[in-house]
């Protein structure tokens, strides 16, 4: 017997307690091919998602199919 484990259907469980930390390494910030810090800014930019993005000039499209964005920030959902 063989089992799929669908990630996509168990995220769409509500779990409004789960509070994900945000993190990016400390050698990324700052480096001019990298995403700006969306967090704790005021007006933060906005990104072009699922599209390739003209102002940043970075291809925001995943191989995988469109991803969800949620309050500002990309949620990859893996599917197996």
């Amino acid at each position: 017997m063989t089992s799929k484990l669908n990630f996509t259907s168990a995220s769409q469980v509500p779990w409004p307690e789960y509070k994900p930390a945000s993190y990016t390494a400390d050698y990324i910030r700052d480096k001019p091919w990298a995403d700006p810090m969306l967090e704790n800014q005021p007006n933060p930019p906005i990104l072009s998602y699922n599209q390739y993005d003209k102002n940043g000039k970075v291809d925001r499209r995943s191989h995988t199919g469109e991803y969800s964005v949620v309050g500002g920030f990309p949620r990859w959902v893996l599917s197996l």
